[in-house]
């Protein structure tokens, strides 16, 4: 096998015995999760090589080949690879668009309860990002900077700016501008629960919930268990929108539709 700055970390981990463990230690903080096999079958296929090198502050070089001597021979650094390559950060400072916006009118998706649960926080934000209008700005609070995200947004033609917030979190806002078109595929109306780990299933419902816009519905598809009377409870005790709530029972399954109320 040859490896290069765009191999995923997920080929490296599954190919290369102490792959992991070398990973990890390079950055504890970010990486440890990558322990976690549920978390690292979400993170691993999403980061590049070349990423994780800009992560820990590491020349490619130097990563590529620490990685390829793991191997006992069986990898090799593909030629032509191991010249360094910046990959896509935030700015250090605030930049115009956000400076200029009322940070207390901005939408928002809220993924701190996912990452506590060692979930996966793509899916509610891509449904935000896909609901961000020309011009709009939407913040992310998250348990993590998420740098390979920034290489998914800058082929999006996408902005953003990312800072430490209180309780080691961090605040990502993001910005569509004027010129980039918004995704013509629409934020899904179902979302299959049942394969998620129990802790996952209700943050990952609420975080969904959240990105609806008034009048629309989601469905989402559910073994019976009294985890969803906690999740309606949650939402009706939430400040915000109001919603309807419909149950449908099968012999071993249960299908809530979640519609928030109209303007």
């Amino acid at each position: 096998m040859k490896i290069a700055s765009d191999t995923r970390l997920a080929r490296v981990l599954d190919d290369i015995p102490g792959a992991l463990e070398y990973v990890v230690g390079l950055n504890p903080h970010d990486f440890s999760r990558l322990r976690n096999p549920l978390l690292r079958k979400y993170m691993a296929p999403r980061i590049t090589l070349g990423r994780v090198a800009a992560i820990v502050g590491l020349p490619e070089e130097r990563l590529l080949h620490d990685l390829a001597a793991l191997s006992a021979g069986t990898v090799e650094v593909a030629a032509g690879t191991t010249a360094p390559r910046e990959k896509p950060q935030s700015p250090a400072s605030p930049p115009a668009w956000l400076t200029d916006v009322d940070e207390a009118s901005l939408h928002a998706v809220n993924v701190l309860a996912i990452d506590e649960a060692a979930g996966d926080p793509l899916p509610p934000i891509n449904a935000a990002l896909k609901r961000l209008t020309p011009g709009g700005v939407l913040v992310i609070r998250h348990r993590w900077e998420p740098q390979p995200l920034y290489d998914v947004w800058t082929k999006m033609g996408l902005e953003w700016f990312a800072r430490p917030a209180p309780a080691d979190t961090w605040e990502i806002f993001v910005h569509r501008p004027s010129g980039v078109a918004v995704p013509e595929n629409q934020v899904a109306s179902t979302v299959d629960l049942r394969h998620l780990p129990p802790a996952e299933r209700a943050p990952r419902l609420i975080a969904m919930f959240e990105q609806l816009g008034p009048g629309e519905s989601l469905t989402a598809l559910a073994e019976p268990s009294s985890w969803l009377d906690a999740v309606h409870e949650a939402l009706s005790q939430a400040p915000g929108d109001a919603f309807a709530w419909h149950e449908t029972e099968g012999p071993d399954r249960v299908d809530v539709r979640i519609t928030k109320a109209g303007v």
